[in-house]
C-alpha cells in the first residue's frame, strides 16, 4: 500500500512540475529596437558618404539599405519613392557612424532603412534626407 501512495505521490509532482506556459523569450521592443536618423550626406565622385546617428544598441542592426530617389525623376513635394536600393556595412570613424552608398545615379534624397536582428521588430526608416545642389 504504502508503495502505491509512494508512486502515486511521484506521478502527481511530475505532472505538477510539467504545469506552465513555455514559449521562446520575445525582445523587448523598448530595449530592442534600433533608430537611426541621417544628419548629413555628402557625395564624393559617384559615391555618397552619409553620416548618422543611432539611437539603441548598434549591435541589434542586422542590415542596413540605403534607398535613394532618382534626380532626374524625383518631385521634391511628392513623398518619397525611392528609385534604387542597396545594402551597407556600417562603419564607425573617430566616433562617428557612416555608410558609403554608390549608385549609378545621382541622387536627389536618400533614406535609411535598418532592418533588426529581432524579426519580430518592424523594419525602421529614418528621414529622408534631401542632397545638396552641386
Amino acid at each position: 500500500m504504502r508503495i502505491k501512495i509512494l508512486l502515486l505521490l511521484c506521478f502527481i509532482s511530475l505532472l505538477l512540475s510539467a504545469c506552465g506556459k513555455k514559449v521562446w523569450p520575445n525582445p523587448q521592443e523598448q530595449e530592442d529596437k534600433v533608430e537611426v536618423s541621417i544628419i548629413k550626406a555628402e557625395k564624393k565622385d559617384k559615391c555618397y558618404k552619409v553620416y548618422l546617428q543611432i539611437k539603441g544598441d548598434k549591435n541589434n542592426i542586422r542590415t542596413i539599405l540605403v534607398q535613394g530617389e532618382n534626380k532626374d525623376t524625383s518631385c521634391p513635394t511628392c513623398p518619397f519613392e525611392a528609385n534604387t536600393e542597396q545594402s551597407v556595412f556600417l562603419e564607425e570613424e573617430k566616433g562617428q557612424f557612416h555608410v558609403t552608398y554608390c549608385p549609378d545615379m545621382s541622387l536627389s534624397r536618400i533614406r535609411l532603412v535598418v532592418k533588426n536582428v529581432y524579426k519580430a521588430i518592424n523594419d525602421f526608416y529614418s528621414n529622408v534626407y534631401k542632397m545638396e545642389e552641386n
